[in-house]
């Protein structure tokens, strides 16, 4: 029999919303458990049954924030077809579930993990819990985390040949979020590719890919599972090297 993998927690999404739902629902059982026993049990009908729907919405976050984006990132990685060797960055890393992915597609690679860790965006979001993390998947040999921002890449110009964002472009509007693809932009080698995920349509990301000269571009809107939102995918190829560029 063959061992199970190590049990991992790579947190939860926007933790307070997940705080905030399994808080009314505990409310609303409280409220409808206090009519019942107060013998009006038609009006604590009222309060049940929203405490039912709270509950299943925060059962539904939670699960998609683990087992639904590992599902969708697992895919995503997969498609890239890999040869092993190359070196990836993934932007906005949290406690390294896309990290980790990477790492265990890259036996003789190298994956970088950037996050500014920030507990509000990610429970648990450290570079000790990621690291730990790393560890405990037999990847730390292949994995480094840093500190960063997706405005300021800790990295140097063409060094990396794939580099994931997901759900880190949300939190950017305007001129942030054209630095953060700008970054992207400048540390990916040429015919290096991009993978974003974000829970909002990025059709300004979409024209700025274009624009560079990225070709192919995707993108598509994949189902997240409500109360969860969908997730909207791009994956793009970034300009070869043309012959002035050579050296």
């Amino acid at each position: 029999m063959s061992a199970r993998p190590p049990r991992t927690d790579f947190g939860t999404d926007d933790p307070a919303k997940l705080t905030a739902l399994i808080g009314s629902a505990v409310a609303c059982l409280l409220i409808g458990l206090f009519l019942t026993g107060g013998g009006a049990r038609l009006l604590a009908a009222v309060p049940l049954v929203a405490f039912a729907v709270l509950s299943t919405a925060a059962y539904s976050r939670a699960r998609a924030s683990s087992l639904t984006k590992r599902r969708l990132w697992d895919a995503l990685l997969d498609d890239l077809a890999l040869t092993g060797t190359e070196t990836a960055l993934d932007v906005g890393c949290g406690r390294g579930l896309v990290l980790a992915g990477l790492a265990q597609r890259l036996p003789h690679g190298r994956a970088i993990g950037v996050d500014r860790w920030r507990t509000r965006e990610q429970s648990g979001n450290h570079p000790a819990a990621t690291e730990a993390t790393m560890r405990l998947l037999g990847v730390d040999g292949r994995t480094e985390v840093r500190t960063g921002d997706a405005r300021t890449l800790p990295l140097e110009d063409a060094s990396v040949d794939v580099a994931t964002a997901g759900l880190i472009l949300d939190h950017l509007d305007g001129a942030d979020r054209r630095l953060a693809v700008d970054e992207l932009l400048r540390v990916l080698r040429p015919g290096g590719r991009l993978v974003a995920v974000d829970h909002r349509r990025l059709d300004d990301v979409l024209d700025q890919l274009r624009v560079a000269g990225c070709a192919p571009v995707r993108a598509w809107r994949q189902r997240g599972g409500p109360p969860y939102p969908a997730f909207h995918v791009i994956v793009a190829t970034t300009p070869p090297v043309t012959t002035g560029q050579a050296h």
